[in-house]
């Protein structure tokens, strides 16, 4: 679960910001609390849509549309 939200979060960011590379988006991702809050089971945050899990990281990060 944690892989698929991962990789519907590595999309979502790609949307907002094509310029970045893969590599570039998932090291954003794995550095960010968010994916730390994503792998703690305590928070069950997987289970929540992509959508609402990537407004999280947005936030962290300070992407804008």
């Amino acid at each position: 679960m944690v892989v698929d939200m991962t990789r519907r979060l590595g999309d979502l960011l790609h949307e907002e910001r094509p310029s970045l590379s893969m590599a570039q988006i998932l090291e954003i991702i794995y550095n960010s609390k968010t994916f730390d809050r994503l792998q703690d089971p305590d928070t069950q945050l997987y289970y929540q849509s992509p959508r609402n899990v990537y407004s999280y990281l947005k936030e962290e990060i300070g992407v804008e549309k």
